[in-house]
C-alpha cells in the first residue's frame, strides 16, 4: 500500500498499488506538495513500480539521499541531467524505451535546459511512450513536477509548447490502457490543462490561495465528485498549515479526507542544499548497456575511425610522393634525351 499520512484521528491513509491511475497534487510553493509527491513516489519505487520523473526544477535528486541528507542512505535511482547527474540527459526516445520496456526508473533533470529544449525533449519522450509497440510489461508512472511547464492551460512557453501539451494530454487520455499512470504536481490548478486535471481520479490539495485555482478545483469536483459540499473546505485551503492536505479520491473510494503527510525517508532539498553532493552510482541501471562498456565501445570506434583516416592520409601522401618522384624522374630523362639529340 501507498502511505500518504494520517487523518485527524491518527488512522493511516493508504492508497492501493494501482500504478496506472492519475493523481494531481496541488498547492502553492512551500505548502508541502512536492514533499507529499516524493512520499508517494518512495512507496511506488519500494513496491517495484517503475517511475520516470520529469524535473524542470532540479529537486528530485534528493531521492538519492536520506531524510537528513546522508548521501549513502537514499534510493538507488539514477539522476540523468542537471547539477547532480550520474550521466547526461539521454535522448528522449531511449529514455522512454528504458522506462516502458525495460522498467528502469530515473529522474530526468531538465533544470539546466532552455525552455525550448526542455519542451522538445519532453514532447519526444511523451510521443515515444505512446508510440507503436511501446507497451510496458508492468504498469509504470510518469511524474510531472511543475506540470504547467508540460501541460499548460494557456500561453506559449516556446515554439514546442503545443506539441508538448498534446503529447501529455494524449498520454493522460489513453495512457492507462497501456499501463501508464501519472502524478501531476503543480502550484496552480488553473495553470494546468483542464483536460488533464479533470481526468485525474484523485486530487491531493494543499494550501491554495488564488481564487482562480479554487474555481478550477470546483470544476474538478463537479466532474469527479459530484454531491460533495466543498465550498467550506476550499476556503480553508487559503490558510492550511504546511503538510496538511485534503484528499479527494473517488477512484480509490476514499471520498473526502483531511490528512497530515507522513515523513519522507529521503531528502526534500531546499535552495541551500542545491549544491550538496550525492553518492555517485558506479553502474547506472538506466542504460541497457553498462555505461563504461558503451563508452569503451564508442571510444574504440572513434579511435578506429581516426586511425583509418590517419593511415589513409599517410598512404595517400606516400603514393602522391611516389607519383611526384616518378614524374620528376620522367621529366629528367626526357630532358637528358633531348639534350643528347641536340649534340
Amino acid at each position: 500500500m501507498i502511505l500518504l499520512g494520517d487523518n485527524p484521528q491518527g488512522n493511516p491513509i493508504l492508497l492501493p498499488i494501482e500504478a496506472d491511475q492519475k493523481i494531481a497534487v496541488v498547492g502553492i510553493s512551500g505548502s508541502g506538495k512536492s514533499y507529499a509527491a516524493g512520499r508517494m513516489i518512495e512507496d511506488w519505487l519500494a513496491c517495484g513500480v517503475p517511475v520516470g520523473i520529469l524535473d524542470p526544477v532540479g529537486i528530485w535528486w534528493g531521492l538519492r539521499c536520506g531524510a537528513e541528507g546522508n548521501p549513502n542512505a537514499g534510493i538507488q535511482i539514477p539522476i540523468l541531467g542537471g547539477m547532480h547527474a550520474d550521466n547526461p540527459l539521454p535522448e528522449p526516445e531511449a529514455a522512454a524505451y528504458a522506462l516502458a520496456r525495460l522498467g528502469q526508473s530515473a529522474v530526468f533533470d531538465l533544470s539546466e535546459s532552455k525552455m525550448e529544449d526542455l519542451q522538445l525533449w519532453a514532447a519526444r519522450f511523451g510521443e515515444t511512450l505512446m508510440g507503436p509497440g511501446n507497451v510496458p510489461e508492468n504498469p509504470c508512472r510518469i511524474a510531472l513536477e511543475e506540470a504547467p511547464v508540460f501541460i499548460p492551460q494557456s500561453g506559449s512557453l516556446s515554439k514546442h509548447n503545443k506539441r508538448c501539451r498534446y503529447a501529455f494530454c494524449h498520454l493522460a487520455r489513453v495512457g492507462r490502457n497501456r499501463g501508464y499512470g501519472m502524478d501531476i504536481i503543480t502550484q496552480r490548478a488553473a495553470a494546468v490543462d483542464k483536460n488533464v486535471l479533470w481526468m485525474c481520479g484523485s486530487v491531493l490539495l494543499f494550501r491554495t490561495a488564488a481564487q482562480t485555482d479554487r474555481k478550477a478545483l470546483l470544476g474538478w469536483v463537479a466532474e469527479n465528485a459530484a454531491g460533495v459540499d466543498c465550498d467550506k473546505t476550499l476556503k480553508e485551503l487559503s490558510d492550511a498549515p504546511v503538510g496538511v492536505a485534503w484528499l479527494w479520491s473517488p477512484t480509490w473510494g476514499g471520498g473526502f479526507t483531511k490528512l497530515t503527510v507522513a515523513p519522507r525517508r529521503t531528502l526534500h532539498p531546499n535552495a541551500r542544499q542545491r549544491s550538496q553532493a550525492i553518492a555517485p552510482l558506479i553502474y547506472n541501471p538506466y542504460s541497457p548497456v553498462s555505461p563504461s562498456l558503451w563508452d569503451g565501445v564508442r571510444q574504440a570506434a572513434n579511435w578506429v575511425l581516426r586511425g583509418s583516416l590517419v593511415c589513409g592520409g599517410i598512404v595517400l601522401a606516400w603514393y602522391s610522393l611516389k607519383f611526384l618522384l616518378c614524374g620528376l624522374g620522367m621529366l629528367f630523362l626526357l630532358s637528358c634525351i633531348t639534350k643528347g639529340k641536340r649534340r
